[in-house]
């Protein structure tokens, strides 16, 4: 069995007890975000939200609204939809929030669009606000923000520690959803005050992507998946 984190492996270890010997990590792959240069953050701090909305969307348009009345210059883009998966009938339980967005004068919501598209807008992001609700086993979305130079601002459920390989701004998972909005406006706040007033995080973002480009990029990962099939072909995996 092929699991794209050392936590999945675990939990099919544990949950369906099937021995390590049968099973190995292979992380996920990106293509790594072009080099681009953000706006200013001090103009105004970009914030993009791109994975399905059952993610944790619904906490975090209320905080946006919240952190509003405290920033004057803030904007969220936000890319969601089931469409992504052809499931676009599942995104009638999220109507009100998707509502909120486009009602909001600081959210645009694009629903599902192309890879280039979000591509484009990550690279004007300066913040990836995921108040993640599903247990990940990975997380592409991470990937991507990171290696667009977005400070990644999430919890640690589920494999979300691992992906994102202490480079996030990361608090306690709960699922209290009061106590989690809590958390995650408090950390959100800080990440934008940090990006508005502070400089020393771009040497940071300079490092997060040269980790993310490297050890996530298909180049990297294209190899471990032919030593893999190479090693089960001539017996020695």
């Amino acid at each position: 069995i092929v699991c794209v984190s050392h936590w999945q492996r675990q939990q099919v270890q544990d949950f369906l007890g099937v021995p390590s010997s049968k099973l190995t990590v292979l992380q996920n792959a990106i293509e790594p975000i072009p080099e681009h240069e953000k706006p200013d953050p001090k103009e105004c701090v970009n914030i993009i939200y791109h994975t399905t909305p059952h993610r944790g969307l619904e906490l975090l348009v209320p905080v946006f609204e919240f952190l509003c009345k405290e920033h004057d210059n803030l904007h969220l883009d936000v890319f969601s939809s089931f469409e992504i998966y052809g499931w676009k009938h599942r995104d009638k339980q999220y109507e009100q929030v998707f509502e909120a967005c486009q009602k909001h004068p600081k959210i645009t919501y694009h629903g599902f669009q192309p890879h280039d598209k979000v591509v484009e807008a990550l690279g004007k992001a300066h913040i990836f606000a995921f108040p993640s609700i599903w247990v990940e086993t990975s997380c592409i979305a991470a990937l991507e923000a990171m290696s667009a130079k977005c400070l990644t601002v999430t919890n640690n459920l589920g494999a979300l520690p691992e992906t994102c390989a202490n480079f996030a701004s990361m608090y306690q998972f709960t699922e209290d959803g009061q106590k989690h909005i809590n958390r995650f406006a408090s950390i959100l706040n800080n990440t934008i005050n940090v990006m508005k007033e502070q400089n020393n995080w771009t040497n940071q973002l300079e490092v997060q992507k040269n980790y993310f480009d490297n050890f996530y990029s298909w180049g990297f990962r294209a190899k471990v998946w032919d030593l893999l099939l190479k090693g089960l072909a001539d017996g020695s995996q």
